[in-house]
């Protein structure tokens, strides 16, 4: 009979012993999974928020250009207004010629 017990009690302890390594084992090999991804994730989120403000910088620049863009278009209309406008263009014809009369007479 205590042959038999130890026959049977022997493979027990021994597959409690195996179980038992395995789960510490594997908790932890978890655990440095679960780190390696915690790193990973923050890596990640470290990049997105440089990449984040990269892009934030990129749309500034080009909000300035595009208002700098807008500010000479209304400056090339008004002007182009102001010179396409016939009293604008009589009146320098007018000072234009009396400029070339007061030349020719002096002469």
């Amino acid at each position: 009979m205590d042959d038999l017990f130890i026959q049977i009690l022997v493979p027990i302890a021994t597959a409690v012993i195996s179980y038992l390594a395995a789960i510490n084992k594997s908790k932890k090999e978890l655990d440095i999974v679960k780190e390696q991804c915690s790193n990973e994730i923050n890596k990640i989120k470290i990049q997105s928020e440089h990449d984040l403000r990269k892009l934030e910088l990129e749309i500034d620049k080009q909000a300035s250009l595009y208002e700098k863009n807008a500010q000479v278009d209304l400056t090339k209309e008004i002007l182009g207004g102001v010179f396409n406008s016939s009293n604008l263009n009589d009146l320098m014809s007018n000072a234009m010629t009396r400029e070339f009369q007061k030349h020719l007479k002096i002469k």
